[in-house]
């Protein structure tokens, strides 16, 4: 698991998952047999059969199948940001029967595998956090030449922030105000960091400059 990308580590995680399944089964079946029961004759009966499903196994072949599909299909894998059934978080791990999400807050979601219908994957491409500056209607010409000289400055001060974040012009006009719009790309797993750094940053610079948030 160590040398290979995520994806493969999706992988080894889920067969060593299943390896433990199989070793549990096996170690009930031979101590059956220590204790002189008839593995045969237990297998074969239709009351073992029976309780095999009634204690859900129609379920866990349901959470493996749906298991191999989400790895194979390569919906996500671990390490990626998802959003599931209104969740969102990290994956934590994809086993034979649950997927587990690391939200915020370090809280953990575990979600059986069949009831993984809906996934909005994060991780496939980069977020863009928009914020919007409102200032008077006069400020209009000093605030974006404070933004054309400064904005480069602050996507090389954030690390988070992966490209120069972008002035994109007037979003709303108001009653003697103006909207700004400017877009940061960032990944996912960095949105609220980059949210709060570029926030602090844009005040910081419009305070210096007397530029008035309405």
């Amino acid at each position: 698991c160590m040398v290979l990308d995520s994806r493969g580590i999706t992988i080894c995680r889920l067969l060593f998952n299943l390896v433990e399944y199989v070793v549990v089964i096996l170690v009930l079946y031979y101590s059956f047999g220590f204790l002189g029961f008839d593995n045969r004759g237990l297998l074969a009966s239709v009351g073992f059969i029976t309780l095999a499903v009634s204690l859900g196994s129609r379920d866990l072949v349901s959470d493996v199948l749906s298991g191999l599909t989400i790895v194979f299909e390569g919906e996500f894998k671990v390490g990626d940001m998802v959003e599931i059934g209104g969740f969102t978080g990290r994956v934590q791990d994809i086993g034979i029967r649950y997927t587990k999400l690391v939200g915020i807050g370090d809280n953990i979601k575990i979600i059986a595998n069949r009831e993984i219908r809906s996934v909005v994957n994060m991780t496939k491409m980069n977020s863009w956090y928009p914020i919007v500056l409102t200032i008077r209607t006069d400020q209009l010409d000093k605030t974006e030449q404070l933004l054309r000289e400064n904005l480069p400055k602050i996507g090389e001060k954030i690390e988070e922030i992966l490209s120069t974040p972008r002035y994109k012009g007037i979003e709303k006009i108001g009653s003697g105000t103006l909207s700004l719009m400017i877009l940061a790309e960032c990944r996912q797993q960095d949105y609220r960091r980059v949210s709060r750094l570029l926030n602090r940053e844009l005040y910081d610079l419009c305070k210096e400059n007397d530029i008035e948030l309405m």
